[in-house]
């Protein structure tokens, strides 16, 4: 069974990246970067067209960005199921994990009642399996907390801000 769990995983996560382009070696960041200033050299020729394909490409890339947004989500999704289906305490514990990235994600996107959901679920599952003092415990209280904070719940982001520093002792 586990073997058809790594099988699936690696169906999952072995094309995370396909279609991502790869880095650039040093040369090629160095022409990029005098191609760059070449067209900066005389800026009183800028012109209102210019402007605009500025303001188009702001808006492609935060089309971009929500795009990339929306994969991780869906990509964390599939993982926090399949691991949820686990009971094995590995495969709770990456739940957990995915819990923690899925609100990560919902923290960048603004959807902060979805964040702090997923990062009660997250704690959730942590306290059954580790110990008090797990520095994991403690970075997801502090995510929640600032989760809180930015959905102006300040006295529960308080509470988890101040769990978030009892479970540093260790």
């Amino acid at each position: 069974r586990s073997s058809d769990l790594a099988r699936v995983e690696n169906g999952v996560f072995g094309n995370a990246l396909e279609g991502v382009p790869e880095e650039e070696d040093d040369e090629g960041k160095e022409q990029d970067s005098r191609i760059e200033s070449a067209d900066n050299v005389d800026e009183a020729e800028s012109s209102e067209e210019d402007q605009e394909n500025e303001t188009t490409e702001d808006k492609e890339n935060d089309e971009d960005d929500v795009e990339n947004l929306q994969l991780a989500w869906e990509m964390l999704e599939l993982a926090k199921v399949i691991f949820t289906r686990t009971e094995t305490k590995e495969a709770q514990l990456r739940a957990a994990q995915a819990h923690l990235k899925l609100g990560e994600v919902g923290i960048e996107s603004e959807n902060y009642s979805q964040a702090v959901g997923d990062f009660q679920a997250c704690l959730e599952i942590q306290k059954r399996y580790l110990e008090e003092h797990n520095r994991l415990l403690a970075e997801s209280h502090y995510q929640l907390a600032m989760a809180f904070q930015y959905s102006n719940q300040h006295n529960d982001a308080i509470d988890h801000f101040t769990e978030s520093m009892g479970d540093r002792k260790s």
